[in-house]
């Protein structure tokens, strides 16, 4: 399986894109213990970004790279917004700045895809 390449620099192959895939990688390089049920938080949050016009008109209208630049601020709030309903995940994503990185360009790069159709 390929994976977040260890620069952490955000590439992506189309075979990591599934949200299920995450879970793995995470657990395999953060040493965390997430199960498939922790895979519905970030389903939610890949969906909270798509239901929000702003971020699906950012995507839309710019590279991912500009996008990325945008989404710091509102992939931060979303988490927030998040946090009750799974606090293993939100401590982690707090408390690991290098977890965060990966959990938010991996969403974004999705995002944006899915956003552009």
């Amino acid at each position: 399986m390929t994976g977040v390449r260890e620069a952490g620099t955000g590439y992506y192959t189309r075979k990591m894109e599934k949200l299920s895939s995450i879970i793995e990688v995470l657990n395999q390089r953060f040493g965390t213990d997430f199960t498939p049920a922790d895979k519905l938080f970030f389903d939610q949050l890949e969906e909270d970004m798509l239901g929000d016009a702003e971020v699906v008109k950012s995507a839309r209208s710019n590279t991912m790279e500009n996008f990325a630049y945008a989404f710091e601020d509102v992939f931060m709030s979303k988490v927030i917004d998040r946090m009750g309903q799974n606090d293993k995940i939100f401590v982690k994503l707090m408390d690991d700045p290098e977890f965060r990185k990966v959990v938010k360009e991996w969403i974004s790069r999705l995002v944006y895809e899915k956003a552009r159709g």
